[in-house]
C-alpha cells in the first residue's frame, strides 16, 4: 500500500510538472518572439525590460555570455599568492608608486584660471574681442576639466573605456547603429599599437599592420621623405584608426591654419592626454576644426597608467641598487635618487598609455615599434638620438614583456581594474 501511495504521489508530481511545462513553453516562446521582433521598438519600457530579462534568464544573451566569460578569464589571470605584495619591500614600493605627484598642481592651475587669473601667454589672447566665443567655450571646458581632475583614483575605469570611448568612435564611423542594442563587452578583434621607435624601420611590417581591425599610432608620428628610401607603407603601414597624443603635439597643431593635426587623414579619431590645464585652450580651438572625435583621457585612467609606470620604474631602479636588502631609510634615499634621475618629472610615455587602452578594448594586441636598436635613431620620424629624461622606456619594456608572458598579476595595480587582459605579442 505504501509503495502504491508513493508511486501515486510521484505520478501526481510529474503530471503537475507537465501541466506547468505546457503553460510555460508557449509563454517562453511568446517572450522570445517578442524579444526578437519587437524588443528594440517596444514602446512600453517596463515591458521591454521584462521581456529581455525573462529571455536572457532562460536562453542567455551574447552580452551576458561575454560578461561571464571575461570575468572568468580575469579571475584566472589574477590568481596570486595571498601574501604576494605584503612584505615590507613591496609595501614600500607600492606606497611610492601610489603617489599622485601632480594632482594638486593641476587643480591649482585650473582654480586660478576659473577665477580669471590666467598665465601671461593666455591672458592677452583671451582678452581679444575676436575670440570672445572661444573664451566662453574655453571657460566651459575648464569647468568640465575641474570636475574630471577631482575624481578619485578608481582602477575600474578600464571597464568604462568600451562604453565611453570605443562606442563613441564606432558610432562616428558608423560601425554600429546608435539605435541598436549595444554589447558593452564587445572588443575590437585585432589591434596594432604602432610605437615611434627607430627600430620600426628595421623590418617591413607595413602590410601586417594594415591587416588589423584597429591601428593605433602615437603623437602624429609620420616620417619625412629623407627618412625612408622606400615607400613608407612597407615599414609603418598606411592605416590609422586612433591617434593617441599628448597636448604638446596638439599645441603645435593649433598654431597652424584650421588646426591641421591629422597627417593620417581627417577621419582619424584623437585621444588626447592633457599635460597641463592651459592646453584646454588648444582643445577648444581644434575641437571645432576636427571632424572625427577628439576625446580627452579620463583622470582616473591617467592615474592608473601613472601608478603602473612608477611601479615598474621604481622596482627596476631599486632592484639594481639591491633595494630588497635595504632598510627603510636607505629606500627613502633610493627614492630621492630615482626622482633626481628623472629631474622630478617622471612620466609614462604616450605609447604606454595607448597600450593600456588597447589591453582593455581589444581581443588581440600586437605591439610594433617598441624597443631600441643602436643602428637607428630614437624616433623613426626624427633625428632625435636620446630619450626624454622623464621617461623610463626600459621599465615599460618590462611591463610589455609581462603582458606577453601573461603575468598580469606581476604588478599590484592592473588586476584591481577587473578587466581581462588579452594575448599580447611584440614584433621587432
Amino acid at each position: 500500500m505504501e509503495r502504491k501511495r508513493k508511486n501515486s504521489r510521484v505520478c501526481c508530481r510529474w503530471n503537475n510538472y507537465l501541466r506547468c511545462m505546457k503553460v510555460l513553453i508557449p509563454l517562453l516562446a511568446l517572450f522570445i518572439l517578442l524579444n526578437i521582433f519587437t524588443g528594440p521598438t517596444l514602446k512600453n519600457r517596463m515591458l521591454r525590460k521584462a521581456v529581455r530579462k525573462i529571455t536572457s534568464y532562460f536562453i542567455g544573451t551574447g552580452y551576458e555570455r561575454d560578461r561571464i566569460r571575461l570575468q572568468y578569464l580575469h579571475k584566472q589571470q589574477c590568481q596570486r599568492e595571498p601574501n604576494a605584495f605584503s612584505d615590507s619591500y613591496n609595501k614600500t614600493l607600492y606606497s611610492y608608486a601610489n603617489t599622485d605627484t601632480d594632482g594638486a598642481r593641476v587643480q591649482y592651475a585650473i582654480r586660478e584660471m576659473l577665477e580669471e587669473r590666467f598665465p601671461k601667454p593666455l591672458k592677452g589672447f583671451l582678452q581679444s574681442l575676436k575670440v570672445e566665443m572661444t573664451r566662453k567655450r574655453f571657460m566651459l571646458r575648464l569647468e568640465a576639466l575641474a570636475k574630471n581632475v577631482h575624481m578619485e583614483y578608481d582602477p575600474r575605469v578600464l571597464q568604462e573605456l568600451i562604453p565611453k570611448v570605443k562606442l563613441h568612435i564606432d558610432m562616428h564611423h558608423k560601425v554600429i547603429d546608435s539605435s541598436a542594442r549595444v554589447n558593452f563587452h564587445q572588443r575590437y578583434n585585432t589591434c596594432a599599437v604602432v610605437g615611434n621607435s627607430g627600430e620600426l624601420l628595421n623590418s617591413t611590417h607595413g602590410k601586417f599592420i594594415d591587416e588589423h581591425e584597429v591601428v593605433i599610432r602615437i603623437n602624429n608620428a609620420k616620417p619625412n621623405k629623407w627618412v625612408l628610401s622606400k615607400p613608407q607603407t612597407e615599414y609603418i603601414g598606411g592605416k590609422t584608426t586612433i591617434m593617441f597624443m599628448n597636448s604638446h603635439v596638439l599645441h603645435q597643431c593649433s598654431r597652424k591654419s584650421k588646426c591641421q593635426c591629422h597627417p593620417y587623414g581627417t577621419n582619424v579619431s584623437i585621444i588626447l592626454y592633457l599635460c597641463n590645464a592651459e592646453a584646454m585652450l588648444d582643445v577648444t580651438t581644434c575641437a571645432r576644426e576636427h571632424r572625427s572625435p577628439l576625446l580627452l583621457t579620463d583622470r582616473r585612467f591617467d592615474l592608473l597608467v601613472t601608478k603602473i609606470a612608477r611601479w615598474y620604474s621604481l622596482r627596476r631602479f631599486f632592484d639594481s641598487k639591491e633595494g630588497e636588502l635595504a632598510n627603510k631609510w636607505r629606500l627613502w634615499e633610493l627614492l630621492h635618487d630615482w626622482e633626481m634621475q628623472h629631474k622630478h618629472e617622471f612620466h609614462y610615455s604616450t605609447g604606454m598609455q595607448a597600450v593600456v587602452f588597447a589591453l582593455a578594448t581589444c581581443r588581440h594586441v600586437d605591439l610594433l615599434g617598441f624597443g631600441k636598436n643602436p643602428r637607428f635613431m630614437h624616433h623613426f620620424h626624427s633625428p632625435q638620438k636620446g630619450e626624454h629624461y622623464g621617461h623610463d622606456f626600459e621599465a615599460e619594456y618590462i611591463f610589455y614583456e609581462d603582458m606577453v608572458k601573461g603575468r598580469v598579476n606581476a604588478n599590484p595595480f592592473l588586476c584591481e581594474a577587473g578587466v581581462y587582459i588579452p594575448p599580447v605579442r611584440v614584433y621587432h
